[in-house]
């Protein structure tokens, strides 16, 4: 599955286009089929169409996880896995707007200038503009106001603490701006994650939401441990096993049409086995006692398991 951002961005009076376009890899028959040559994550950049064979860009805020997580807060899905965010790739198409080098191999990152390029990377990676910070940014009159002018110095009316408290507002501000601009690119992604997950991925679903999630087999000294629950989706069908009482495994509902079945060989013929219920293992930290939130989580996360 594709999906595509686009937009476009604007520094010392120019304007750029760019345009993402992210592939998704789905997992088959448990089995990843991103092809070998591809990063996860890693974009190729390509200007007016030339790949810039120097330039590879990563991680942007609203395409990784912890980035995603950052933005969106309690508003992160919860039953999304870690695993949907190793399955893509894509291209980053820039106009000819943005800088490159001479060589046009790799674009022009000077975090001295005000560039597009500069203003776009600013505006996606939440690393950008901490590095931007360690060098040194063009001044403006508004940030870098000098002494003697209105505003500023003896009979201005402006301290330097006043000056550097404005100028800490204005970074406020800026991080204000742009995090209403990526929370809405970081919920799209999330939605179209989601929909890769339930659509094309060949993935185990494991439901922790109305379903018998039982703890078991708790090793505190690993950190490790196995869980059952009695529904989960494969290919976008239910698979729901009835509950069944802990000690003598008999369905609680005695409806036969009800019984879950499942084909498994035994020697060369094939038999009908009824499904108790789907395993999956978990881990948790070793220094706390394991939670209910702690299997509930690692059933969101599980994509693997056994039926017992």
């Amino acid at each position: 599955m594709t999906k595509v951002f686009s937009g476009t961005c604007e520094a010392d009076g120019k304007r750029g286009s760019w345009r993402l376009v992210l592939e998704y890899f789905p997992s088959i028959n448990g089995s990843k089929s991103m092809p070998p040559v591809a990063e996860p994550g890693c974009f190729e950049v390509r200007w007016n169409g030339r790949l810039l064979s120097e330039e590879r860009t990563k991680s942007f805020q609203f395409t990784e996880l912890a980035g995603a997580k950052e933005l969106l807060g309690r508003g992160f899905p919860k039953d999304l896995p870690e695993a949907v965010w190793q399955r893509f790739t894509g291209t980053l198409y820039l106009d000819g707007n943005f800088a490159v080098d001479p060589n046009k191999n790799a674009l022009l990152h000077d975090s001295s200038v005000d560039s597009l390029v500069q203003n776009l990377f600013r505006k996606w990676d939440s690393r950008a503009e901490k590095q931007r910070g360690r060098g040194s940014p063009r001044s403006s009159p508004l940030s870098s106001p000098g002494f003697g002018s209105p505003g500023y110095g003896p009979g201005g009316g402006n301290s330097p603490r006043e000056v550097a408290s404005m100028r800490q507002q204005q970074q406020l501000d800026a991080a204000q701006k742009k995090k209403e601009e990526m929370v809405p690119l970081a919920r799209e992604m999330c939605a179209w994650l989601h929909e890769c997950r339930t659509k094309v991925d060949e993935d185990v679903i494991f439901v922790a939401e109305g379903t018998d999630l039982t703890r078991r087999g708790v090793d505190t000294a690993r950190g490790t441990f196995k869980a059952t629950t009695n529904h989960v989706r494969i290919g976008g069908k239910n698979f729901v096993a009835p509950f069944r009482d802990e000690e003598s495994l008999e369905a609680k509902d005695p409806d036969p049409t009800k019984r879950l079945l499942v084909k498994v060989a035994i020697g060369k013929q094939e038999e009908f086995a009824e499904v108790c219920d789907f395993q999956f293992d978990g881990s948790f930290n070793t220094g706390s006692a394991l939670r209910d939130s702690d299997v509930t989580e690692a059933c969101r996360q599980a994509t693997s398991g056994f039926v017992r």
